[in-house]
């Protein structure tokens, strides 16, 4: 592998690699694995609530604080069986706010964009060679900050634009935003190369914004070697375990309804084999939504859990449900792939992805001869591989499973992407001597 001398990286996001929410990850692989090579420094945001164990190798972390726009952050939430309040869509106000103020996620949290200007131009300022800088969108704020630097500084900054998460028009949160709309082409344009998750999220920026298809590198969230993968073994005696970790939404392009709607249509008996377990934020809403749907008898509902746990759970489960995209869009979805994805694998347990019937990873996830991609409206598929999963209680092919994790071993991918960016500098460098 070429080395580079006298440069340093700079990542810069909203989200500490401390944060127990999924996108801090990605922060946390990224530093651990780019500071084997070079100098690398974190600049984030602090956690809203911190996860007991993360490792980010040698690298430097610095974190600024912000303000808190909810109550209680700190206490330890447990569910409670509440009847559904109507609020305001905040996904649609955040959309706008987004584009204004130094806001994330859904707008809990200011940043003092100030201060953490102040820490970036110090870490650039006091370093005298090139300095490469990974700006983690989102929120937008992120991305504002880092090319007004790269104006500022210029040649002095390889700017290096990461999108773990949609922009523009295909994120559900700015569908109406016109603002951050009409800056996209902009915004990628100042970039030296663009990060995507997805093939299919760089194609999109391709054809709808014109990205030079030179300074596209699709870097999947991946997995951590140290996660062990083991063969697990299967208790028929139980009730079987269905297990969802994370986020979940009513109204949206991912939503839960149609697996709810599947489960209604299940034999009584069946149900009673059945049990959902569900840990995360949403724990309120999916209090609300089973008692609506008259399934709460089948929930256990561990709220807010941190990552340790989450993983246990992932790894006793019979099924993991993951949920990419349940809209009407046949072209949409295609690229959603969540960290979640490659944290399922690595359970060894058999995954339903409701989502889109292209999805990216299909054929990655459905290799081992029981995992399963159902699209949202095929209602009577889904109840239908629940049913039988839950009778047969079928075994994935380990094999065929652990070929996919090896593919997808995120410290392989940072070393190919250093390796790209090295040699894209050499070129520019020698370039600039003719």
């Amino acid at each position: 592998m070429i080395i580079l001398k006298n440069i340093k990286f700079i990542i810069l996001s909203a989200y500490s690699p401390k944060d127990i929410e999924i996108a801090s990850l990605r922060i946390e692989k990224l530093g651990k694995y780019i500071s084997k090579k070079y100098n690398t420094i974190i600049i984030s945001g602090k956690p809203l609530k911190q996860k007991t164990k993360y490792d980010i190798g040698n690298s430097k972390l610095i974190e600024v604080d912000y303000k808190i726009f909810s109550k209680n952050n700190n206490e330890k939430k447990v569910p409670t069986l509440n009847k559904p309040n109507k609020k305001i869509n905040k996904y649609s106000i955040y959309g706008h706010l987004e584009y204004f103020l130094p806001i994330a996620p859904g707008g809990k949290r200011l940043y003092n964009i100030r201060k953490m200007k102040s820490v970036l131009e110090n870490e650039i300022a006091n370093f005298e060679g090139k300095i490469f800088l990974i700006a983690s969108y989102g929120p937008y704020f992120i991305l504002k900050l880092a090319i007004k630097l790269k104006q500022k500084y210029k040649n002095k900054i390889y700017l290096i634009e990461d999108f773990r998460d949609m922009i523009g028009k295909f994120n559900p949160h700015h569908s109406t935003n016109i603002f951050i709309e009409n800056t996209i082409s902009k915004i990628i344009k100042k970039a030296d190369i663009v990060l995507t998750v997805s093939k299919y999220m760089g194609k999109r920026f391709i054809k709808y914004y014109g990205l030079n298809s030179k300074k596209l590198y699709v870097l999947y969230n991946g997995i951590d070697k140290n996660n062990i993968f083991e063969k697990s073994n299967i208790d028929k005696n139980n009730k079987f375990k269905i297990v969802y970790t994370g986020s979940l939404y009513e109204n949206a392009n991912g939503s839960i309804i149609p697996f709810l709607e599947a489960l209604k249509k299940m034999k009584k008996q069946t149900l009673k084999n059945l049990e959902f377990i569900y840990c995360g934020k949403d724990f309120e809403f999916i209090n609300n939504i089973f008692d609506k749907y008259k399934l709460n008898n089948i929930l256990t509902n561990k709220g807010i859990v941190n990552r340790e746990e989450s993983i246990k759970l992932q790894k006793n489960a019979d099924l993991l449900l993951l949920i990419t995209y349940t809209g009407n869009e046949p072209d949409e979805g295609i690229d959603i792939i969540s960290g979640k994805f490659f944290e399922y694998l690595v359970s060894g347990k058999p995954i339903l992805n409701i989502g889109n019937k292209d999805w990216e990873l299909k054929e990655d996830l459905e290799i081992d001869g029981v995992s399963k991609v159902i699209e949202a409206k095929n209602i009577e598929d889904i109840k239908k591989y629940i049913e039988r999963m839950c009778l047969e209680r079928q075994k994935l092919n380990f094999k065929k499973r652990k070929e996919i994790i090896d593919k997808y071993i995120f410290e392989v991918s940072i070393e190919k992407f250093l390796t790209k960016i090295c040699l894209a500098q050499n070129q520019e460098e020698r370039n600039e001597k003719f």
